[in-house]
């Protein structure tokens, strides 16, 4: 082989290695500029990972679905989400479907389990939101994990995450204690 196409392959290895985050970057900003806001209410899990840095796990209320179509649901099962606001702002689940919507603000998501109890006509879906993962800066990690499991243990504080949804995608931009970013 030639020094010349060494270089050619070469120049063409470092473009797609510029490629690949270049876009990954692109595709959450274009989801946090242009995808409609929702605030997501949250109950904390509070984990460290010496890979991936610090972050907070989060649990959304809207993630329990009250369902009267029993079946088939199962784990896994890709679904797709209606997404509407609550009578305090906070965003709620109006439907899950098995196939995409046509015109409403949706999220692509998938059932994490399905409750069935027989003797009643409750079942419910729980819902596995993508954006469960909130990474925040070292530095403000341990202030921002002790805010938020005293938070959880009052029960007149309110935590919710602020999340943009575009397409069927969605991006948390903030999570809030009471009004006060965690990240600012």
């Amino acid at each position: 082989m030639s020094n010349k196409r060494i270089y050619v392959l070469l120049a063409l290895l470092v473009l797609l290695q510029l490629f690949v985050p270049a876009k990954m970057i692109y595709d959450h900003e274009s989801i946090l500029s242009k995808g409609e806001k929702f605030k997501f209410k949250t109950a904390p899990i509070d984990p460290s990972d010496p890979f991936r840095g610090k972050y907070i796990v989060l649990r959304f209320d809207a993630s329990r679905f009250y369902v009267t179509d029993k079946g088939p649901w199962y784990s896994n099962q890709e679904v797709y989400a209606t997404l509407g606001n609550d009578k305090d702002g906070f965003a709620k689940i109006n439907n899950v479907y098995r196939t995409k919507p046509e015109s409403s603000v949706y999220l692509k998501t998938k059932v994490d389990y399905f409750q069935n109890y027989e003797e009643s006509d409750s079942a419910y879906l729980n819902l596995d939101f993508s954006f469960n993962i909130f990474y925040m800066e070292e530095s403000k990690a341990g202030a921002a994990e002790t805010a938020y499991f005293e938070a959880s243990r009052d029960t007149n504080s309110v935590a919710y995450a602020n999340v943009s949804v575009l397409n069927g995608e969605a991006v948390i931009s903030n999570v809030y204690i009471d009004g006060v970013a965690l990240v600012k």
